[in-house]
């Protein structure tokens, strides 16, 4: 295979493999090329394990010829960008080729087809052998062509193949290092938009884990009708916040829909301004419980109400937080998004501060 694509068509490729939008998945591969981009130009080089390493190589100036007339120039100093593949990479690549072995062979001076002078090198030899070894059931006399034309034609067309096979397993590993990327891709955008945050996140994780080591919980016991929409609005007066009351008893309660009289509740301090982001990832982790939820419950009556469930909380995280569908894009369905578009912003007065007791 010899073939360029575009990132359209990358991106196209992919979809059909993750189902997933292209849109989506081309901007994603343009946050990828960008940050692989940016790290090479200000750190020297990326290295993304199992896949392979990019970075640039200073050429210095050097005296050329002009091809057109053939007059000597100064090329001038100048990076170039060189990718090295990991060698699980290259291995994975490889594989089909992993049992041959090199062959060294004796010189055969009683072969009458060899000519002194004319033949090939040993490495060419060692290839042919390696070449019949995969049909050892049809193996015959080697017969080498001396001619230093005929060679030389081979030679090329060797390079040609190789830069074919290079660039399919090239693509290949792309695609799957793009594949398993997609699962972090909320991750990837809301803390990789630029180069040198990565402390940043750590020193923010830690201080929210602090945080939640330090929160003093009060216990409510469930009665018949109680739900976490129906205890937030009753102990912090906002119903929308309800899946950051959820999420702390989430180890308890699989299904946030499941709450029955008697069970016990954490309630922790209302959050206020600063758990903005907090109470954002705690609704996104509700409505990817509801989605998982979904797939598993054949019942579509309760499938519905799951549906209705995720609408309405996604509609009151817009509330909350306006611009949260768009901070949050590339996790949330476009399907489940226009439907929320048009409760929380085409109608806001549809949506109902007593939904989860429906």
């Amino acid at each position: 295979m010899n073939e360029r694509i575009s990132i359209d068509g990358l991106a196209d490729r992919i979809a059909l493999r993750v189902n997933t939008e292209t849109e989506k998945i081309k901007r994603f591969i343009h946050s990828l090329f960008d940050l692989i981009k940016n790290e090479v130009i200000e750190n020297e080089k990326i290295t993304i394990h199992n896949f392979g390493t990019f970075k640039k190589k200073w050429i210095e100036q050097t005296e050329r010829r002009n091809p057109r007339t053939g007059e000597k120039i100064m090329a001038p100093g100048h990076y170039k960008f060189y990718f090295s593949p990991a060698s699980s990479a290259a291995l994975t690549v490889n594989k089909e080729f992993s049992s041959l072995k090199p062959v060294i062979l004796e010189e055969d001076a009683d072969n009458p087809e060899i000519v002194i002078g004319e033949r090939p090198s040993l490495l060419r030899k060692a290839e042919q052998y390696k070449a019949l070894f995969i049909h050892e059931d049809k193996l015959k006399k080697i017969s080498i062509m001396p001619s230093e034309a005929e060679t030389a034609e081979n030679t090329s067309s060797e390079k040609t193949e190789e830069k074919k096979t290079n660039r399919l397993w090239l693509l290949l590993l792309l695609l799957l290092l793009l594949i398993g990327l997609s699962i972090g891709a909320y991750y990837f955008f809301s803390v990789r938009n630029s180069p040198g945050k990565e402390a940043a996140v750590i020193e923010h994780h830690v201080t929210e884990v602090e945080k939640k080591a330090e929160v003093s919980y009060t216990t409510h016991i469930s009665r018949q009708g109680d739900s976490f929409s129906l205890l937030a609005e009753l102990y912090w007066n906002d119903i929308f916040l309800w899946p950051h009351l959820y999420m702390p008893n989430s180890s308890l309660y699989q299904d946030p829909d499941m709450l029955y009289p008697g069970n016990p509740v954490k309630i922790p301090p209302a959050p206020g301004a600063e758990d903005r982001k907090t109470v954002e990832q705690d609704i996104l982790s509700v409505y990817q419980i509801y989605k998982k939820l979904i797939l598993l419950d054949s019942n579509p009556e309760r499938v519905n109400f799951r549906k209705r469930n995720i609408y309405k909380s996604l509609a009151g995280a817009e509330i909350l937080y306006p611009g949260f569908l768009d901070r949050h894009d590339i996790v949330i369905d476009s399907v489940d998004r226009a439907k929320v578009e048009d409760l929380a912003i085409l109608h806001p007065d549809r949506i109902d501060r007593h939904f989860a007791s429906q």
